[in-house]
């Protein structure tokens, strides 16, 4: 069996890390239902975008 490991990075736009409703943390916590491993970096003011670094694990019985 063969193991490999893909990593991808969602892209959120707008100011919702600003708010305090949480909506930053009920998309992480979705994306972990989703995946084994998800991290949120750190939020960027300049360009309002939050960066989510989504990495999984697959198996190829071929």
């Amino acid at each position: 069996m063969k193991h490999m490991e893909m990593k991808y990075i969602f892209l959120r736009k707008g100011n919702e890390s600003k708010k305090n409703d949480g909506t930053s943390q009920s998309l992480t916590k979705m994306l972990t239902h989703l995946f084994d491993n998800v991290s949120e970096s750190s939020f960027d003011v300049k360009t309002d975008k939050v960066y989510y670094l989504i990495k999984y694990k697959t198996t190829n019985k071929m």
